[in-house]
C-alpha cells in the first residue's frame, strides 16, 4: 500500500512539475516577445534621435 501511495505521489509531483515547467516556458516566451517589442520601439525611437545627429555631424 505504501508503494502505491508513493507511486501516486510521484505521479502527481511529476504532473505538477510538468505543468509548472510548461507555464514557466510559456511565461519566458511571452516575456521575451514583449521585451523584443519594447526594445524595437525604443531602438526605433533612439535611431530617430541619433540619425539626425549623425547626419548633422557628417555635414559639419
Amino acid at each position: 500500500m505504501a508503494i502505491t501511495k508513493n507511486s501516486d505521489l510521484l505521479k502527481s509531483v511529476a504532473i505538477i512539475s510538468v505543468f509548472i515547467f510548461r507555464g514557466l516556458r510559456l511565461r519566458v516566451v511571452i516575456g521575451i516577445r514583449i521585451w523584443v517589442r519594447v526594445f524595437r520601439v525604443r531602438f526605433a525611437y533612439f535611431s530617430h534621435l541619433i540619425c539626425p545627429i549623425l547626419a548633422s555631424m557628417q555635414f559639419l
